[in-house]
């Protein structure tokens, strides 16, 4: 996945716990992270191109976070450099949980 990644300064990924800035940041939080594995439940997929050389993507997402199911979205500026697609800025959050009203 780091290789998908802008390495490069300017290369933003604000995620659920974290803002990272820059290549090395990114890089480090990936190979760093607790649970590298994380399975989920995508919906609401778009891509949205503009001309050949950018995208963005967005995205829905569910999972399960000790227990408890989580909702999500998720949303990425792909850029196409001479060496292919790269993500130069991305973003992950999660939604309040829902707490029932009974």
């Amino acid at each position: 996945m780091d290789s998908l990644f802008w390495d490069a300064p300017e290369v933003v990924r604000f995620g659920i716990t974290e803002n990272l800035y820059g290549g090395d940041e990114v890089r480090n939080f990936r190979q760093n992270r607790p649970n590298p594995k994380i399975e989920r439940e995508i919906s609401n997929l778009k891509v949205v191109t503009f001309g050949k050389d950018v995208a963005t993507v967005t995205l829905e997402f569910h999972r399960i976070i000790n227990g408890v199911e989580r909702f999500g979205r998720q949303s990425q500026t792909w850029y196409r450099f001479a060496e292919g697609w790269k993500v130069v800025s991305a973003h992950v959050s999660l939604l309040p949980v829902q707490v029932s009203k009974l």
